[in-house]
């Protein structure tokens, strides 16, 4: 596992940035390329399910996959961000955040291989609407984790994460 510097965990540690603090130019010009990098990551799993739709509809003749695709992720994000937010803790961006992009890379990684391991078009379309539910759960925990983390940074941090997206 590769861990970051302890001067980007430093630099993204909401701890080290109080309200009356102030960022050096060169510290915020990684931070806003960080958050830059954040918001293109935690949309880029729901891009990437949603463009293939000549290939869902070889594979998935009979149904309409880019539907129900939309409506599952949609209803499972945001049944997690309102959970999330009912929860109403201080969040845990080191957890939320690497925990987030780890569980997109692994759903990413496994919906293609799946296709070595399930035999028919019912496990398939199970596995990719499934697939699609964790994806949008962990891009809820990310969604909410990176703007909050970005809002602690000076207005150019949280235009960077939209910039991202």
């Amino acid at each position: 596992m590769v861990r970051p510097s302890a001067n980007v965990v430093q630099l993204l540690s909401p701890s080290v940035l109080p309200s009356h603090a102030t960022l050096t130019s060169v510290n915020m010009r990684v931070a806003s390329k960080l958050f830059l990098v954040m918001g293109f990551g935690y949309i880029f799993p729901y891009c990437a399910m949603m463009q293939p739709v000549d290939y869902w509809t070889t594979l998935f003749p009979n149904f309409n996959l880019v539907f129900a695709l939309s409506c599952v992720y949609n209803v499972a994000n945001i049944l997690t961000f309102v959970v999330i937010l009912w929860r109403s803790r201080t969040p845990q961006y080191s957890l939320q955040i690497v925990g987030g992009f780890a569980v997109q890379v692994v759903v990413l990684i496994l919906v293609p291989l799946s296709y070595y391991f399930l035999s028919g078009e019912s496990q398939h379309l199970v596995m990719v609407l499934t697939s699609t539910g964790v994806l949008a759960i962990a891009s809820s925990f990310l969604d909410s984790a990176v703007f909050s983390l970005a809002s602690l940074f000076p207005k150019g941090a949280l235009e960077n994460v939209q910039l991202g997206i």
